[in-house]
């Protein structure tokens, strides 16, 4: 109980000295999906007992996103060491069972939802389920260890015994069990039953020369573990995760990005701007190459940014906001002046193109002439006018804002005329050539439409992951053609502008979308100019930047709102000439105030929710630590003097 108490003491001592990070991050995480998620009301379990066992199986592909199964592959020899481990008597019973009841509490950490919930931090995860399987691996990894450690204690008859009867138990799940499983792969259990008898036949022949002193006993041994060493290296070939790239591969662009970001920076004489890539890595590319951005992945990002970039039509998950999907209007809304891609497609009208080359790679920049600043005025009514529709539509939504900040009926967005073609005679055929791109079903659909030179198309699918899309050059007859996948996030698919008619032809990938479900508009150059004449009216002008800190100077005719392009925090504040100023979210997302007629000099700071709070905690925690191990020495001390 004494021991149980000071564990408890210390575990507390331990938070308190961590509280100035942690309390800034637990207070963060209430403003995500995660901090709106509540405790399961009934147990349930999230898939069969044998659907976990089978996961201790060779070449059972990596579970990423979409199922809950766990990655908790160690070794076919697992299998075989772990009921060896309980018949070794010199290990102590109470190892023997603390090492069960983990196995099977972990096991059933996986298989029930309750128990998946606590350990993930009280909440489900977004992918990369059952984050505690390294626990798993550990003990496994430890059992196989301290059973070939005692492996000369192990019974023969017992290890025979063990090894046959798992071989028929594989067998029969494999005939009766294994069409129901998570992966249906007869090499699954084949290559498995085969890997345990070769285990059981290299450790009954090793054990039986150690027992007879054979000098080849050395040589069992060796085979043993080539063979352990090969079922590793072969899982890890097989299961691999698919995106997974080489080191050359990954950072191939890096130098060309980099020799981007400095001409810019040069160029912008120390003024913000922000860029994106349109082929990126990750979402956190700005960060990787030390750009502003507006496309991250954290696990404390607000769930009502990330409603906001959903309502534009942009990317976004519970985890992350991203640039994909963006239109003109939004990368003028958000200020990204300068776009990078790897292939020569214009993203609008108003967008100038350079090339860079570095080595053997190239890249597109491409400069926003209507790139807006961080933060600019408009009316204070615009943030209760401007209204999300209720209908699943972002170019709606474009429009809406449009009509709330002109004031008149004029659209963003408009609708586009779209035919449908049936592929592989059933109607006419689109192209020539066009079947070496689309798929070759003839129940699957697609849609078409023409557009004009100098127009930009936007297409809003419902219903498919992925899309063959086929472009024809109405003049010259020419075709590209094209996969789009990462559509499950329902992003916004540009097509970019061009100074030819083209055709554009877009077919489900997938067999299981038959028809699919699209929305295409043509964005009017003519009122976004509208719109970013009155948004950059009243620019506000930075005269001093840093990660904590803004000055800036803004000119207002009127009173009027300060919409800055930043994600709203409670840790923000502003100061109007010297006096703080309410902020608050506009649009739930980004931050914003209020400011009177005039020229006002503006201070932006920002200190994270819990920060000093936290810092008074851990300071007090590092006082105790630093009293508690003094006085601990101290007494270790005297004991030793008065020992003497």
């Amino acid at each position: 109980m004494i021991a149980l108490a000071r564990f408890a003491a210390i575990t507390v001592l331990y938070v308190a000295v961590a509280a100035v990070i942690m309390l800034p991050v637990y207070l963060a995480l209430q403003h995500t999906p995660s901090g709106n998620s509540t405790f399961p009301q009934e147990l349930t379990s999230n898939f069969s007992i044998l659907e976990v066992l089978e996961r201790l199986l060779i070449n059972m592909p990596s579970v990423l996103n979409k199922s809950k199964l766990p990655n908790i592959y160690s070794s076919v020899f697992f299998l075989l060491a772990f009921p060896m481990f309980l018949s070794v008597k010199s290990i102590p019973w109470k190892e023997k069972l603390v090492t069960a009841f983990m196995l099977v509490f972990l096991l059933l950490s996986f298989q029930l939802n309750i128990l998946d919930y606590i350990w993930h931090g009280l909440h489900f995860p977004n992918s990369f389920p059952a984050r505690q399987a390294f626990f798993f691996i550990f003990l496994a990894i430890s059992v196989m260890y301290q059973v070939y450690e005692k492996r000369q204690e192990c019974s023969v008859k017992v290890l025979c015994i063990v090894g046959v009867a798992e071989a028929v138990l594989l067998a029969v799940a494999w005939i009766f069990a294994g069409k129901e499983m998570e992966y249906k792969g007869t090499h699954v259990y084949l290559v498995s039953i085969v890997l345990l008898l070769i285990y059981l036949f290299l450790l009954f022949i090793e054990l039986k020369d150690i027992k007879n002193k054979a000098k080849t006993a050395k040589v069992w041994f060796w085979f043993l573990a080539g063979v352990c060493l090969l079922e590793v290296c072969v899982n890890t070939f097989v299961t691999g995760i698919n995106s997974t790239v080489s080191k050359n591969n990954y950072e191939k662009n890096d130098a060309v990005i980099a020799k981007i970001v400095r001409e810019k920076e040069e160029d912008e004489a120390g003024a913000f701007f922000r860029m994106e890539e349109i082929s990126r890595k990750t979402v956190n590319d700005a960060a990787w190459n030390d750009y502003n951005g507006v496309s991250y992945f954290s696990s404390t990002i607000r769930d009502d940014l990330a409603e906001f970039y959903k309502q534009f039509g942009l990317r976004y998950s519970n985890g992350s906001v991203s640039y994909a999907g963006a239109t003109p209007f939004i990368g003028s809304l958000f200020g990204v002046k300068y776009v990078i891609n790897d292939e020569d497609v214009l993203p609008g009208v108003r967008y100038t193109k350079e090339e860079y080359t570095a080595g053997n790679n190239t890249l597109y920049c491409y400069t926003n002439e209507q790139a807006l600043p961080l933060g600019f005025l408009v009316d204070s009514y615009l943030d209760e006018q401007f209204q999300f529709p209720v209908e699943r539509n972002p170019f709606l939504v474009h429009n809406e804002f449009a009509k709330a900040l002109l004031g008149t009926n004029d659209k963003l967005f408009v609708e586009a005329s779209v035919y449908e073609k049936y592929y592989l005679g059933q109607n006419e055929d689109f192209a020539e050539g066009a079947e070496d791109a689309m798929n070759d079903s003839e129940e699957l659909s697609t849609l078409a439409f023409e557009v004009p030179a100098e127009e930009s198309p936007c297409m809003f699918i419902k219903n498919a992951d992925s899309v063959d899309v086929t472009e024809r050059n109405l003049i010259s007859g020419e075709e590209k053609t094209y996969e789009v996948d990462d559509l499950e996030y329902r992003k916004i698919l540009s097509f970019g502008v061009t100074s030819y008619p083209r055709e554009i032809c877009v077919t489900p990938s997938d067999d299981e979308t038959k028809s699919l479900n699209a929305l295409v508009y043509f964005m009017s150059q003519q009122v976004l100019d509208k719109i970013y004449d009155v948004l950059a009216a009243n620019p506000m002008q930075i005269k001093e930047m840093s990660d904590t800190k803004i000055l800036a100077l803004i000119e207002s005719p009127k009173t009027a709102t300060v919409f800055t392009s930043i994600p709203y925090e409670e840790g923000w504040s502003v100061f109007a000439d010297g006096e703080e100023v309410q902020v608050y979210a506009w649009k739930d997302a980004f931050l914003a105030f209020e400011v009177g007629p005039g020229t006002h000099e503006l201070e932006f700071t920002y200190m994270p929710p819990g920060f000093k709070e936290g810092l008074i905690i851990s300071v007090i925690g590092l006082l105790v630590s630093g009293i508690l191990l003094f006085s601990g020495k101290k007494n270790l001390k005297k004991k030793k003097a008065l020992k003497k």
